[in-house]
């Protein structure tokens, strides 16, 4: 015997102003605005050795070491 589940799609009836829903996934999310703080380049430290995470021109993100 093969079971299936229906799964339904609700297409548009979620606000924009809503909160959303969180997430199983445990990863964190940090926005880039918060990383940037209105800058273009960032250092980041990791292991003794500083990063350079860059903002392009095409909006596009680079990590230098």
């Amino acid at each position: 015997m093969i079971m299936t589940e229906s799964i339904s799609q609700d297409h548009g009836s979620e606000s924009a102003d809503r909160e959303p829903v969180p997430s199983a996934d445990p990863t964190r999310v940090i926005r880039s605005e918060e990383i940037f703080a209105g800058e273009r380049v960032v250092m980041i430290q990791h292991a003794g050795e500083r990063y350079r995470l860059l903002i392009t021109r095409n909006d596009r993100l680079i990590l230098q070491k």
